[in-house]
């Protein structure tokens, strides 16, 4: 059975499990092989009617020592990967750059990382598949746009080091000049010299 977190489900694997498993931490699955075997089985019934199971919350499959023990806190998973469905599916790895088509993609490719022995999950390590929707930011993308701030931030600071000593020259011409202005001194024409 999937456990549904604040914000992510969440699949258990142990590699002491023991007798039947469902995928919950009480009776996690004992290989990472057949975790990946219940996720597309339960997307082959959820092809067929809708279950509980979402797509839309991201996906973890968590790897703790034994069967119904504590979880240490959450951290960054050590393997992240990533389903659009609107991404074209060419050459997809499950990166921010080039996710996985569809939920099943990604459940296949996983298979396939493990079988070739580059997904290998001890306790207390997770592996997180997550669901993009439409016009949400990739990391590259926030770092994009962290960088523009920046910029602009750094801009405004120059353009203010640029107008703030023309301003402040201009009103000390103007406080020392103020005794000397009048109407009559802007409005008619110099007389003796140009004094």
């Amino acid at each position: 059975m999937t456990e549904l977190h604040s914000d992510a489900w969440e699949l258990y694997i142990s590699p002491n499990a023991n007798g039947h498993a469902n995928g919950s931490s009480s009776a996690p699955f004992p290989t990472l092989d057949a975790a990946v075997d219940e996720l597309k089985r339960r997307l082959d019934e959820q092809k067929q009617k809708t279950t509980g199971f979402s797509p839309r919350r991201p996906l973890e499959i968590v790897c703790i020592q034994q069967p119904g023990a504590p979880f240490p806190p959450r951290k960054q998973p050590e393997h992240e990967y990533y389903v659009d469905p609107f991404a074209t599916p060419v050459s997809a790895d499950g990166s921010q750059l080039s996710p996985w088509p569809t939920l099943a993609a990604a459940v296949d490719s996983l298979a396939l990382l493990r079988r070739d022995g580059k997904l290998d999950l001890k306790p207390g390590q997770r592996v997180r598949v997550t669901l993009h929707d439409v016009f949400t930011p990739t990391d590259v993308e926030r770092a994009k746009n962290r960088n523009e701030l920046i910029a602009k931030y750094v801009f405004l600071a120059m353009a203010m080091a640029a107008v703030v000593p023309v301003v402040l020259i201009l009103g000390i011409l103007i406080t020392k000049a103020w005794p000397a202005l009048s109407l009559s001194f802007l409005l008619e024409n110099p007389k003796n010299g140009m004094t």
